[in-house]
């Protein structure tokens, strides 16, 4: 459901003033980051030792100021209120633990940050060199499969068909529930053979490794099956982060394609021959499009692939806001002083956008420019567009940020399947802005960029149409084709 503008308006926090928003001169991005699964900041190098009760009590203060002028979506989650609320929980708590001594250690320090900034589902935002962004997993099982008719879900008993008619977890966010739908836990999936099968799934947000449920069959008389059925999180691998690699299997060309952030002027070469190509598979009767842990980087590549396979511009939604205070523009500049600092390469291909806002710091007035800078579109294609080439996207809980922008692209036109696992859930902001606290050392990374969309779920992404575990997906899809091929 679209937003309106009304709607995104009350996310923007009003800046009437700007009288409070501090220097940061005392920020500085130093020390080289340490970079995860996704690309960005997960762990902080400068833990060890401690630092003075006032000098937490300063790191805080000026991470919050940074926050409130610097953070595109303030209040998004709350504004002063909240963010109030855990500054002085925070303030609190570093006194409760340093009662008896005038020091504290920086991991202590930290972990009081995560502690009380955990209401922050953002997945570009990293505090303390942290996301805490909580993904929604994918837990499956494929002792039992099922079938589908008009009667509904059954499996097969000594021949006999038994239907699934009662689902009722045993562990995990629902067991209070009791009885659920069976609709929830009923996931369209492949079988090892390449066959279309209905399993048992769902998603969760817990640090388990296996889910139970129980479930209760029928053959529509007086017999029934129970059983308890494990559900194990699905498994997924970590890979080079490629641009664009092409590739044939089985007579079937797969498309890699893992980051639209190239660092090096190969890599630059590797995304424009990617979004070139897209030209020679609109030609394919069928084709694999492996997004596995895309860690994202510029959308506007992804959205010439998919404008390229339907062969006419993309229409979609799009609510976007950025912030422009004197904060979000300084912290800009931290993030480009590291990213172009020694590297000649990178220091040529810099953004317009990194340029565009250093040079606007430079002459910003806050009594004379606007805040917010916002950009509001409505989709008006109502149907998807057509497409010959039937493209098989793979997909997983890595896929994040520009990597899910491309998913979004794809999913406006005709004869695009989607398989694996839900992404990662990190579309709701971008275009981040980095700093460094000066007494911790502690890192920390604001989006200034926002973009609405309804019914966007930070942290659970977008669903596949056929869930199948995300390391066995390309082989089972490469058999799923072959079967419809012979």
């Amino acid at each position: 459901q679209a937003l309106t503008e009304e709607q995104i308006e009350r996310f923007l926090y009003p800046y009437t003033e700007l009288v409070d928003e501090e220097k940061l001169e005392q920020l500085a991005f130093s020390g080289e980051p340490v970079t995860g699964i996704t690309g960005f900041l997960t762990q902080n190098p400068l833990l060890f030792g401690s630092i003075s009760v006032e000098e937490a009590r300063e790191d805080v203060n000026l991470l919050f100021t940074s926050i409130k002028y610097g953070y595109v979506l303030y209040e998004y989650y709350g504004g002063d209120d909240i963010f109030g609320t855990a500054k002085e929980q925070i303030l609190t708590d570093i006194a409760d633990r340093t009662a008896n001594r005038n020091t504290i250690s920086k991991r202590e320090f930290r972990q009081i940050f995560l502690e009380h900034l955990d209401f922050v589902q953002d997945g570009h935002a990293i505090f303390a060199g942290q996301s805490l962004l909580q993904h929604y997993d994918f837990f499956y099982s494929e002792k039992i499969t099922f079938s589908r008719d008009d009667a509904g879900f059954y499996t097969l008993i000594k021949g006999d068909r038994y239907y699934l008619q009662k689902v009722i977890p045993e562990s995990g966010e629902t067991v209070a529930k009791g009885s659920v739908p069976v609709e929830d836990y009923i996931k369209l999936s492949l079988d090892p053979d390449g066959r279309l099968v209905y399993i048992l799934g769902t998603l969760a947000q817990v640090n388990q490794q296996q889910l139970n449920i129980r479930i209760t069959l029928t053959n529509g008389e007086e017999t029934t099956e129970q059983k308890v059925i494990l559900l194990r999180r699905s498994n997924t691998g970590l890979y080079q982060p490629v641009v664009y690699k092409r590739s044939v299997e089985n007579n079937i060309t797969i498309i890699t394609n893992r980051s639209t952030a190239p660092s090096t002027e190969p890599m630059r070469s590797d995304l424009d021959r990617f979004v070139a190509d897209a030209a020679q598979i609109a030609d394919l009767d069928v084709a694999i499009l492996d997004l596995r842990d895309h860690s994202g980087g510029q959308w506007q590549p992804t959205l010439q692939w998919a404008e390229t396979l339907a062969g006419t511009p993309i229409s979609f939604d799009k609510h976007d806001a950025k912030l422009r205070t004197r904060t979000a523009l300084t912290l800009k500049q931290y993030f480009a002083n590291w990213y172009l600092r020694g590297n000649e390469e990178r220091l040529i291909q810099s953004t317009k956008d990194i340029n565009s806002s250093l040079l606007r710091l430079q002459s910003f007035d806050p009594a004379r420019d606007e805040v917010w800078s916002t950009d509001h579109s409505i989709d008006d294609q109502p149907d998807l567009l057509p497409n010959d080439t039937h493209l098989f996207v793979l997909i997983d809980r890595h896929t994040a940020s520009a990597g899910e922008h491309f998913i979004h692209f794809l999913r406006q036109i005709d004869h695009v399947v989607f398989v694996g696992e839900n992404t990662r859930g990190m579309n709701l902001s971008g275009e981040p802005a980095w700093g460094t606290l000066p007494n911790s050392g502690l890192s920390f990374q604001l989006p200034v960029d926002m973009t609405l969309t309804g019914g966007w779920v930070e942290g659970a992404g977008y669903a596949p149409d056929i869930w199948v575990d995300p390391s066995q997906s390309l082989d089972r899809v490469l058999q799923f084709i072959e079967r419809e091929q012979r």
